[in-house]
């Protein structure tokens, strides 16, 4: 009985793979690494998540949909094409996230986010992490 599932890890999940994820409503914890989906309006139907992975998903290039993820307190968007970070804001549990390799230019939207506590970022990053003023999260720098 996979309705009681609470952690789903997939790597390259296709489009069917991942309308069948909205099925498990329970989900707490979902890694979708290098698959294909667009939108995170395609996983509006779980609510329970605390932990979001998208890691190497190119499709996601926007955060619209981010308001249904309330509960999440890790996301990760390491590698994809997201470049406006600025609906961060709209996750209040966000404690950690993971954005190696976005091609974003601007990490000040970050400021808002008043959980965060830790943030992975790439080296080429590190000017863009002084300009936000974020003080009292910790840095993580590596590829």
């Amino acid at each position: 009985n996979m309705s009681q599932l609470r952690i789903l890890r997939l790597s390259k999940a296709d489009r069917e793979d991942i309308k069948f994820i909205n099925s498990l409503t329970d989900l707490e914890q979902i890694g979708l690494f290098d698959s294909r989906i667009d939108s995170l309006y395609e996983l509006s139907g779980l609510k329970h998540l605390e932990s979001l992975d998208l890691s190497n998903a190119k499709g996601v290039s926007s955060l619209d949909g981010i308001d249904g993820f309330s509960g999440v307190n890790y996301f990760s968007i390491a590698y994809t094409n997201v470049s406006d970070i600025s609906r961060l804001k709209e996750m209040p549990s966000l404690s950690a996230a993971d954005l190696r390799g976005i091609p974003a230019k601007d990490l000040t939207p970050l400021a808002e986010c008043r959980r965060l506590t830790m943030i992975y970022v790439s080296p080429d990053m590190e000017p863009l992490v002084l300009k936000a003023g974020l003080e009292d999260v910790d840095v993580l720098v590596f590829d």
